[in-house]
């Protein structure tokens, strides 16, 4: 293979690789999204373990229902050799691009409050591009309808405990700040691809300098300004 053969075939598959996801996993509002769980207690971790439907998040639809805690909440199994002494912590991963949420401390947090996992997800169109999640204090409304769960989660016998989850899905309207999330995406795999000798379509022709591809990208992040970071995706 030549090499404008071989400089062909890289960018067709730069192209494909920036618009993969969303040809390849496609959301409707309503669908489950897939999660699964590990969890950690001293230095022991379980393998990861699928989620049931009804406690995963469904494609852009808010959901916190605590008046159906049981449905809503994760149950945690009691770790072997489990004494209290040290945190249980547990992490996720959602959908089929197996977001990674990393570690969160959900027992013995040195809290006197029930913990409740608060779910942040960013997606556009049919699209899921990021999310972030963090332990928060149940609100107080919610331990008083279940005291019965209170009691349950300081018990230590009692087994398995709930974690209720939030979940909130967060639109990202501006379309600039999609595109410059894959953006960023080409431009990660043309270094990469320079780093190796190879050039790519894009690259600067007939004398222009650095500094035209430095402003079209100083352009598309003013376009973006106020939205959700791209660090924030899965890259």
């Amino acid at each position: 293979m030549g090499r404008n053969e071989q400089t062909w075939t890289w960018s067709l598959v730069l192209l494909l690789l920036v618009s993969a996801p969303a040809i390849s996993v496609a959301y409707r509002p309503g669908d489950v999204v897939q999660m699964s769980k590990m969890g950690q207690y001293h230095s022991s971790r379980t393998v990861w373990q699928d989620v049931i439907g009804r406690h995963c998040p469904t494609f852009a639809v808010n959901r916190e229902v605590p008046f159906e805690f049981y449905r809503v909440a994760i149950p945690l199994q009691k770790p072997t050799g489990y004494t209290g002494a040290d945190p249980y912590k547990i992490s996720f991963q959602v959908g089929k691009e197996k977001f990674l949420i990393p570690w969160l401390l959900v027992i013995n947090r040195k809290s006197s409050e029930v913990p409740m996992i608060d779910v942040h997800l960013r997606f556009s169109g049919s699209d899921l591009l990021g999310v972030t999640a963090k332990v928060v204090d149940m609100p107080h409304y919610y331990v008083e309808t279940h005291s019965d769960v209170f009691k349950s989660f300081w018990e230590p016998q009692s087994w398995p405990k709930h974690v209720l989850v939030r979940y909130t899905w967060i639109l990202l309207q501006n379309v600039y700040n999609v595109f410059n999330w894959k953006l960023q995406v080409w431009q990660l795999a043309r270094d990469a691809l320079h780093a190796e000798g190879y050039s790519v379509i894009g690259d600067n022709v007939d004398g222009e300098g650095d500094d035209a591809g430095a402003s079209t990208v100083d352009s598309v992040d003013g376009a973006g300004a106020g939205v959700e970071a791209a660090m924030d995706f899965k890259l």
